[in-house]
């Protein structure tokens, strides 16, 4: 008896190490992607990063896994890997978001924080006992995360290698606002709690509304590994958020057909051209180039997917907690991007009411008037906050022939240049500019694959339940009413007129390519791998192929050649290494909650963002200037010119200017005593170092 009950717990050992096998080789291959970006960034690789790594990636699988168990999807769906991870991301992240600003911890005490609370977790027999049950196959998933994460490092190959110094020129190879990123994740890293955190504009005044969100875990990275803000930006915040849309794209198809249709859409968003590389020649609307400007629509998008996978779900099982959920993630989607939670609100509130299962037609029209009544309340009371872009509908069509010409003016010279310029003339009828417009938008935005979601949707008209079927055609609708119906932009928000009419694409594109990319491997293939060998072998093929894709067009992916001085990193991302000598000099030697202040006021907050110090006041070059911010702009027009020596030290000392940059075309009246007075000296760009008052 006693050797049949060892036998029998060797199995059962055995079957506990097996099971989590799956697991292990998960997180060891997000370590390792991890480490090789951070060490690609930074050159180096300490033991302190890898914990750091291994720690983050755990927590989230486990968050993710406990979450799952609880939620009303399918066992089978809530067991697979990538879901885990996604929503243990979605779910660590944004409570590391509230703990962060509501107390005053520390973001490094809270990430530990939370890495330990499922560390302890799991070892509690009843949480043990509900994380072992039966876990289906993994190998999509592990290729899924494969597939991505070497997809997100052949995108990442310009951030990767960010500098490059040229003589007395240093070239950043990224977008020109990511400075300003950069700044926001250092002053998170730096703070603790809400009232440490300023508007990286002005020191003292509160952020202004933003989606900070994604910031939170690069900021948890940068203050445990001790790695500059600079490189967390490109080493984690860029290539992750590539490798978690990547993961998002399996899982919202995974819930619809299946984890090898999973892994399509998967493949398809990561590794097969946008509309720009395939040749539709227009940069504004290429989902790639969106996605590497506008870091947060990475994060946005992959919160929205898990939103939706909530809200399919329950329409096609008629479970309401299911809904609930996927309302609640709507709502966390704010948090991540704001435009793209715009682009799902109103879409995601009335999708129950058209495809609910069983619902009764008078329950229906009840509670879509009720929905559409909230929404338009929630939209008017959104317009008295500062900050809130402009959400209005205009049926003159004044702002849709404005951004068709921003269109327009986007497009490289060519032929479809040619063609909608002149098809779009105003001497034609409005029906055919209208459509014209709308060809245009739509081409620019998908390109091939609008055909591929046509042929598909049409193949598997009578196959797909409502609410699935539904799903991209309706998010086309709602992305081209946005681009066409919405007003310009008049708030002083961040974001230019057109913000809420060309960023929702990315979730747009996402969504459809998503879909169509799952339900055509499904319809091949099924939910299982290729049959017959050299079906796999042509299909595999064409998979290692695809890597040509991110290899071949991510070079210079960044940069815009259509517009006059965006050409180039060479033209915009080109600034004299004194600067730079200078902002690396001020962040040597100061400390963090030290203010500074450029001469020029920062327009690109590169002095912020490399220093990783809050400034005074910074002239950003998007988003409008309140009056505070013009006040102090004029105070330091003033601290210029003054010619008193008492009056310089009062004002840097009233103001708590602890380092001044003064640039060469910067023009000075001070005293020549004052003036060499100076800490730091590099062609001609001197720091000044002030001392401050305690406060």
């Amino acid at each position: 008896m006693s050797d049949v009950a060892n036998t029998t717990s060797v199995r059962l050992v055995n079957d506990q190490i097996r099971q989590h096998i799956p697991a292990g080789l998960y997180i060891t291959a997000l370590v390792a992607f991890l480490s090789i970006w951070h060490w690609k960034a930074t050159g180096h690789l300490s033991w302190t990063t890898v914990a750091t790594f291994a720690a983050f990636s755990s927590a989230a699988l486990i968050y993710g896994r406990l979450v799952l168990r609880f939620s009303p999807l399918p066992t089978k769906l809530a067991g697979r890997l990538t879901l885990e991870f996604l929503f243990g991301f979605l779910f660590f992240n944004t409570s590391l978001f509230v703990l962060s600003l509501a107390f005053r911890f520390g973001i490094g005490t809270c990430f530990l924080i939370l890495v330990a609370i499922p560390l302890v977790a799991i070892f509690v027999r009843d949480v043990r006992s509900t994380l072992d049950c039966e876990a289906p196959s993994q190998l999509p998933d592990l290729l899924c995360l494969l597939i991505a994460g070497v997809g997100a490092t052949l995108w990442c190959s310009d951030a990767l290698s960010p500098i490059v110094i040229e003589g007395q020129k240093t070239v950043f190879k990224i977008w020109q606002d990511s400075f300003a990123h950069i700044r926001m994740i250092s002053a998170f890293a730096q703070a603790h709690g809400l009232r440490e955190v300023s508007d990286f504009r002005m020191a003292g005044v509160a952020p202004f509304p933003y989606h900070y969100a994604s910031y939170f875990t690069p900021a948890a990275v940068e203050s445990l590994t001790g790695t500059n803000a600079f490189d967390v930006f490109v080493g984690f915040f860029l290539p992750f958020g590539i490798l978690l849309t990547g993961l998002a794209a399996f899982a919202l198809a995974a819930s619809l057909w299946g984890p090898w249709p999973g892994l399509a859409a998967s493949c398809a968003i990561i590794l097969l051209p946008d509309s720009y590389e395939q040749g539709f020649s227009n940069r504004y609307l290429s989902y790639n180039f969106l996605q590497q400007v506008n870091l947060a629509g990475l994060y946005g998008v992959s919160a929205a997917a898990a939103a939706w996978i909530f809200i399919l779900h329950g329409c096609r099982s008629g479970k309401y907690n299911s809904i609930i959920i996927g309302y609640t993630l709507t709502l966390i989607t704010l948090a991540y991007k704001s435009q793209i939670f715009v682009a799902n609100a109103f879409l995601a509130m009335i999708y129950p009411c058209l495809f609910f299962i069983g619902l009764r037609a008078s329950r229906r029209c009840l509670l879509a008037t009720a929905f559409v009544a909230l929404f338009l309340v929630a939209v008017r009371s959104s317009q008295g906050v500062e900050g809130v872009p402009t959400l209005s509908l205009d049926f003159s069509f004044h702002s849709a022939s404005a951004y068709a010409g921003t269109i327009l003016e986007s497009y490289d010279s060519g032929f479809f240049k040619s063609l909608f310029s002149w098809l779009i003339l105003p001497h034609r009828s409005r029906v055919i500019v209208g459509l014209s417009v709308a060809g245009m938008i739509i081409l620019a935005s998908f390109g091939i694959w609008i055909a591929a979601f046509g042929v598909v949707f049409l193949r598997l008209w009578k196959k797909l339940e409502p609410a699935a079927r539904f799903f991209p055609l309706l998010l086309i609708v709602n992305y081209l009413v946005m681009a066409l119906g919405l007003s310009q932009n008049t708030a002083a928000a961040i974001g230019g007129p057109d913000v809420l009419k060309f960023v929702p694409v990315v979730w747009a594109y996402f969504g459809m390519v998503s879909w169509t990319s799952g339900a055509a491997y499904a319809w091949a293939f099924g939910n299982r791998p290729p049959e017959g060998r050299a079906t796999r072998m042509c299909v595999g093929a064409l998979a290692l192929l695809s890597f040509m894709v991110p290899w071949h067009f991510a070079r210079n992916l960044q940069t815009f050649p259509a517009w006059h001085g965006f050409a180039s990193f060479e033209v915009f991302g080109s600034f004299p290494s004194c600067l730079v000598r200078a902002a690396q000099y001020i962040r040597d030697h100061s400390q963090s909650g030290e203010v500074i202040q450029d001469s020029e006021n920062d327009r690109n907050i590169l002095l912020g963002g490399l220093t990783e110090r809050q400034e005074f006041a910074a002239d950003w070059m998007f988003g409008g200037k309140s009056p505070a911010l013009k006040e102090r702009l004029k105070d330091l027009n003033g601290f210029k010119s003054s010619s008193s020596e008492a009056d310089l030290t009062a004002f840097v000392r009233k103001n708590k200017i602890a380092w001044y940059l003064l640039r060469p075309e910067a023009k000075v009246s001070w005293p020549e005593s004052f003036r060499q007075n100076l800490s730091f000296d590099c062609g001609d760009y001197l720091v000044y170092r002030f001392p401050v008052s305690s406060p």
